[in-house]
């Protein structure tokens, strides 16, 4: 009996795995790239991401209208193919992309990048995405989104509005049946509470740009891999936010002459 089960399992198993090899293959490569990878993504993330993708019925939605957000399509743009026709755009090392501007006196980011984002940034603040909207950059070759984010704590500087707008390269939007991502930074996450370094995007009234990825907070616990690596030991593990804020606090006190 127990070898019969045994058999019966491995012959289902078989017939799995080779009906997922016919579907890739019929699907073609956008396909396989949007594919998820089982062992990092469960089905309830996947339930939830599909809640946080809007819709929009044809790519016209997508294009900037209001001087603003042209503005930011301009300040966004991006050499490459175009996301309408490849569905999937990553840049693959999010380290490195330009998100923001950087300030030219700022401290060189090999001494320690925590500081020179701290010194780089305009606005340091603690808040969460409550609203989203994805556009298309100007030569429509990446998405980008803006988020509106309800402040709870201003750091940089020390008051400021109840909201502010932060805008990112990246996001996902589904264009009829069709879903569009482009990839950078990792996304803010929708109603969870986050450090964020930012910096005035040039000629918008109303928007910000991150200098560097989130630094996600969970249950008042710091994400130390989201913090900017930088030499020494300055943070034990699973570090409370007022441990960061003190640090952020100390860092900014070495700026010198910079805001």
């Amino acid at each position: 009996m127990k070898r019969s089960l045994n058999r019966v399992a491995k012959e289902f198993a078989f017939a799995v795995l080779t009906l997922s090899f016919c579907v890739i293959a019929v699907s073609g490569l956008n396909a396989l790239k949007l594919l998820p990878a089982f062992s990092r993504f469960t089905t309830s993330q996947a339930s939830n991401q599909q809640k946080a993708v809007k819709k929009v019925k044809d790519a016209s939605e997508l294009r900037p209208k209001e001087a603003d957000d042209r503005k930011l399509a301009d300040f966004f743009d991006r050499e490459g193919p175009s996301v309408l026709e490849n569905k999937l755009i990553v840049i693959p090392n999010d380290e490195d992309v330009p998100v923001a501007p950087t300030d030219p006196d700022s401290p060189p980011q090999e001494q320690d990048r925590l500081r020179a984002i701290v010194c780089d940034s305009d606005a340091i603040i603690v808040g969460q995405a409550v609203d989203t909207r994805t556009l298309l950059n100007r030569s429509e070759t990446f998405l980008f989104t803006d988020f509106t984010v309800a402040v709870t704590n201003w750091i940089k500087p020390r008051g400021g509005p109840g909201t502010v707008n932060v805008a990112m390269l990246g996001g996902a939007v589904e264009v009829g049946n069709t879903l569009l991502k482009s990839t950078a930074l990792p996304i803010l996450e929708l109603q969870k509470s986050a450090l964020l370094f930012l910096k005035r995007i040039p000629g918008v009234s109303h928007a910000y740009g991150l200098t560097s990825r989130a630094v996600r907070l969970e249950s008042g616990v710091v994400v130390n891999a989201d913090l900017p690596k930088h030499p020494g030991k300055d943070l034990a593990q699973n570090a409370s936010l007022p441990a960061v804020l003190a640090l952020v606090t100390e860092k900014q006190g070495g700026c010198g002459g910079q805001k």
